[in-house]
């Protein structure tokens, strides 16, 4: 292999960067797809190969290459690994001429909604029906994901035969870019993910803490949720042990019967339980049937990104709040920015099973919480009326009594006890100085309070619009 002679070194200056795959910058749109082209060489032999072609929401269209992206004062550090034939020629060649007629027909989100939905009440006898306003927008998120900081990770949880897969299967048609960890390493998905920008599939993800390529797709997972986080990994190249980082921030969807063991993995989790279809009609029905109908609503997912992400945007920072705080307000930001621009309904439906969906999350957080074992735990020891001393022995007593295998040491539990504010007292007792805590049931109550007042969900008969309006921002004012 003959080595390259580098005879120039510049810096650039004034340039933005970007991912060409799926961005958005300096009030513009990009989106990269892969066609086939011919390749002529100066023995005037020909190949066939893949190319990069980028369209801009301007209506630029070029082969990527590097001296394109500069010419443009652009550029990108990623290797692209586009699927071919997401979105149609004939309908990239027909929006471009629209565009540059200056026939900028505006996506429906209305009607696109509709239409995605309409295919999952055709395939899905679901229990909940804001679920098909949710994989509706979910679907129609996945084409903006990059202009918000977070994505979710969309956990599918039910029992075999409750229609996981065939959901995956949906996601696969309609979604942008997707990727699925079926049958490829730990080592592709990281390079596959980062460089389609790929919405990815996790089916049959059993394995998540058990096997070295459960960690690392774990880690995908939890790094991948946050705009900006990079993963570093020890990669063999060629015979070469090199260091590697990738960007795998992009929604991600896993579906299992387990469930999800990580507190961490639950804290960025939209859960949908899945159930057995009621309907045999829908249970046989297979998503091959509707390809031509996916691919239709795909073309117009392309369109969407490159003529309506300011309209997302612009939905992202005006749209009400609606109680969620934290890590949850994050994960559920996009897809209830899609919701906001489809209509009221989806609006409303959306709200409500965001608000179901994290107090239920948090709940079950709380279930495993230490310092909720601890101080429960505790209440059966403490003086009923006034407050007392316990050594550190008591309380360790207690708590291998009422608490068994939740703790693995007594400085586990003193540490805990100190963090949540209580000192640890020295008393001089039997001839000798004895560390503990003064301690009472009003105090573990109150503290057990604040914990429960966290995850305290929403009065459930608040069911209408009118009780969703005091959610929001202008309602508690």
């Amino acid at each position: 292999m003959t080595r390259k002679i580098i005879t120039d070194r510049q810096i650039l200056k004034g340039h933005t960067e970007i991912h060409p795959a799926l961005d958005f910058y300096n009030g513009k749109a990009i989106v990269a797809v892969g066609r086939p082209g011919l390749t002529t060489y100066e023995d005037k032999s020909n190949t066939c190969e893949q190319y990069s072609i980028c369209i801009t929401s301007d209506g630029d269209f070029f082969i990527l290459s590097i001296k394109e992206i500069l010419d443009r004062k652009l550029y990108y550090l990623k290797d692209l690994d586009l699927p071919s034939e997401r979105w149609e020629i004939e309908d990239q060649e027909q929006f471009l001429e629209q565009l540059r007629n200056g026939n900028k027909t505006k996506f429906d989100f209305k009607k696109t909604h509709q239409e995605i939905r309409e295919l999952f009440v055709e395939l899905f006898d679901f229990q909940d029906e804001k679920l098909y306003d949710f994989f509706s927008c979910f679907i129609i998120y996945t084409y903006f994901f990059p202009l918000f900081e977070s994505a979710p990770v969309v956990h599918l949880w039910g029992p075999a035969g409750s229609g996981k897969t065939k959901i995956m299967e949906m996601l696969g048609l309609m979604a942008f870019n997707p990727v699925t960890s079926g049958n490829i390493t730990e080592a592709s998905v990281f390079r596959l993910v980062e460089g389609r920008r790929a919405v990815c599939l996790l089916d049959e993800s059993e394995d998540l803490s058990k096997t070295e390529r459960g960690h690392a797709i774990t880690n995908l997972i939890l790094n991948g949720y946050r705009r900006g986080n990079l993963i570093y990994r020890m990669d063999k190249v060629g015979k070469v042990i090199q260091s590697s980082h990738y960007d795998v921030y992009s929604p991600k969807v896993i579906a299992n019967i387990t469930g999800l063991d990580k507190e961490a993995l639950l804290s960025r989790a939209i859960r949908v339980t899945t159930n057995s279809s009621r309907n045999a009609a829908k249970a046989n029905k297979y998503t091959v049937e509707i390809k031509d109908k996916a691919d239709a609503i795909r073309n117009k997912l392309y369109r969407a990104c490159l003529t309506r992400f300011e309209d997302v945007r612009h939905a992202m920072n005006t749209m009400p709040r609606i109680g969620l705080v934290g890590r949850s307000a994050e994960i559920w930001q996009g897809v209830l920015s899609i919701a906001w621009l489809v209509n009221d309904k989806a609006w409303h439906n959306l709200s409500w099973l965001a608000i179901e969906n994290s107090k239920s999350l948090e709940r079950e957080l709380l279930v495993s919480n230490p310092i909720w074992d601890l101080f429960s735990a505790l209440l059966y020891m403490v003086d009923n009326i006034k407050p007392k001393f316990y050594s550190n022995n008591q309380i360790w007593n207690c708590i291998n009594k009422h608490a068994e295998g939740e703790f693995i040491s007594k400085q586990q539990v003193t540490g805990l006890l100190k963090q949540q504010g209580i000192p640890q007292r020295i008393k001089w007792i039997d001839k000798k100085t004895t560390r503990g805590f003064v301690l009472n049931k009003e105090q573990l109550e109150s503290k057990l309070s604040v914990l429960a007042d966290f995850i305290t969900p929403q009065k459930s008969h608040l069911k209408n619009s009118q009780s969703l309006h005091l959610l929001t921002d202008e309602g508690q004012k």
